[in-house]
């Protein structure tokens, strides 16, 4: 369930980074990057590799797709955000499904759901080294463009 809310609060940092400018002049997103990649970090070497979120992706994915169809319908994805973020996290679930559905179909895909949570990993990937370590992570510039 910790890899759902990680993937979950990385599309909503999607949505905030997008939305509220760079994320070094945002300490709620910082710190909510430093949590969930924290969260994602299944070996506890203290950094995160694209293996370990493209793991906790494909396990999100699977939660919130109920009906297995390939897809997530906004009632899936707002019923696993609601479920993994709470009733506060409610009004922000439309805009984030929005800022993931990239081709506006409706329905996010399992490449979607990659590709927002890539660009937060990248973003925070400093050196771009294919890996988030503790130190990038406590950077004041993190997710800074």
């Amino acid at each position: 369930m910790k890899k759902i809310a990680a993937v979950i609060l990385l599309s909503t940092s999607v949505f905030w980074a997008a939305t509220a400018g760079a994320a070094s002049a945002n300490p709620v997103l910082v710190l909510l990057v430093q949590l969930v990649m924290a969260k994602i970090d299944t070996n506890g070497d203290n950094s995160v590799t694209r293996a370990e979120l493209s793991m906790a992706e494909d396990h999100q994915f699977k939660m919130a797709d109920k009906n297995g169809d390939g897809l997530v319908s906004h009632d899936e994805f707002e019923a696993a955000y609601v479920a993994n973020v709470g009733q506060l996290g409610l009004p922000w679930a439309a805009q984030v499904f929005q800022t993931i559905d990239q081709d506006s179909d409706g329905f996010l895909s399992r490449d979607e759901i990659g590709a927002a949570a890539g660009n937060v990993f990248r973003l925070a990937d400093r050196n771009r080294d294919g890996i988030v370590t503790s130190a990038e992570l406590t950077s004041p510039d993190l997710l800074a463009p």
